[in-house]
């Protein structure tokens, strides 16, 4: 089961308090299949930050359009049964239990 998982952050002008976010989310032992980020709006380098991490994320940037239209952004480009919701500032604690299933 532990390739449905998707990790969702929306993140806006904090690559600072992202990229812990990100670690987080890749240190897990119950590893997500895909971990998105969506720049709502972006100038700041988070663009950069994500590059580095080459095909273990995948990054959109758009212009800004607030939070609610980047998750929404974020949970369309998802392609697993199961999300996690996390914000950019937010740690996933290790080995927690943050797997949810998606509503149909």
């Amino acid at each position: 089961m532990n390739a449905l998982l998707s990790v969702v952050i929306p993140c806006y002008n904090r690559s600072t308090l992202l990229k812990q976010a990100i670690d987080s989310a890749l240190a897990q032992t119950a590893r997500a299949s895909e971990v998105i980020i969506v720049d709502d709006g972006p100038t700041d380098n988070t663009r950069e930050l994500c590059v580095g991490y080459g095909n273990q994320i995948k990054y959109v940037s758009q212009e800004n359009a607030g939070p609610f239209i980047a998750r929404n952004t974020a949970v369309t480009l998802q392609c697993r049964q199961s999300l996690c919701r996390r914000e950019e500032k937010a740690e996933i604690t290790r080995n927690a239990d943050y797997k949810s299933p998606l509503i149909e």
